[in-house]
């Protein structure tokens, strides 16, 4: 399933990862650059593995009143981790953070279906 998400610039379009098993295997093994929308069904703290990856991803974590909390640019190896509590996560290929202009505190909207 594939869900908009609108940030203040622009809009990006997300596959959601709506099984556990792409909630764990996210975008690794992906040589297609395209964005990753993980729902979860409370805010927390969710660890992503970098494993098998195969090109440099920023992750844009976004709470429940829908409000960018943490960002991380050009991952490409570890685990990556938000500092603050989010129930939204996007994978997006690297510069996605830079060309969409995102700051902590910025707002977004998801159509979920």
């Amino acid at each position: 399933m594939i869900v908009k998400v609108k940030f203040e610039k622009m809009e990006i379009e997300c596959e959601v990862a709506k099984t556990l098993i792409k909630k764990i295997i996210g975008l690794s093994f992906s040589s297609e650059k395209r964005c990753m929308l993980f729902v979860f069904s409370r805010e927390g703290y969710y660890p992503f593995s970098m494993r098998f990856m195969k090109y440099s991803l920023d992750f844009i974590f976004i709470n429940s009143e829908l409000r960018v909390v943490d960002l991380r640019e050009r991952v490409r190896k570890g685990v990556v981790k938000s500092n603050k509590p989010f129930i939204y996560a996007i994978e997006a290929p690297e510069g996605t953070i830079k060309k969409l202009g995102l700051k902590v505190g910025d707002s977004v909207e998801i159509k979920l279906p």
